[in-house]
């Protein structure tokens, strides 16, 4: 994890300026691309997906939802860097 963090999120949240975003948003949207694709040929030519068990949402409770605020602060500062 704190590889991952070093190399890949550290230099994203260190950018300045939003030109230098266009590279990262062209990965993401790509990204995505390539993960629904994926996800469309396995549902459609086969290997679909497994039934799921019968605890797969055992982790979804009402107090996850208490993250939510939280994470939204953090989402609002980090957006209000680039701001000032």
């Amino acid at each position: 994890m704190l590889i991952y963090l070093t190399i890949f999120l550290l230099p994203i949240a260190s950018m300045r300026e939003l030109s230098d975003f266009a590279i990262v948003s062209f990965i993401s949207v790509a990204s995505v691309l390539i993960i629904a694709l994926m996800l469309a040929h396995a549902a459609f030519v086969g290997n679909a997906f497994d039934p799921l068990p019968p605890d797969a949402w055992a982790f979804a409770k009402p107090e996850a939802l208490s993250a939510l605020g939280g994470l939204s602060f953090i989402f609002v500062c980090h957006d209000l860097r680039y701001v000032y």
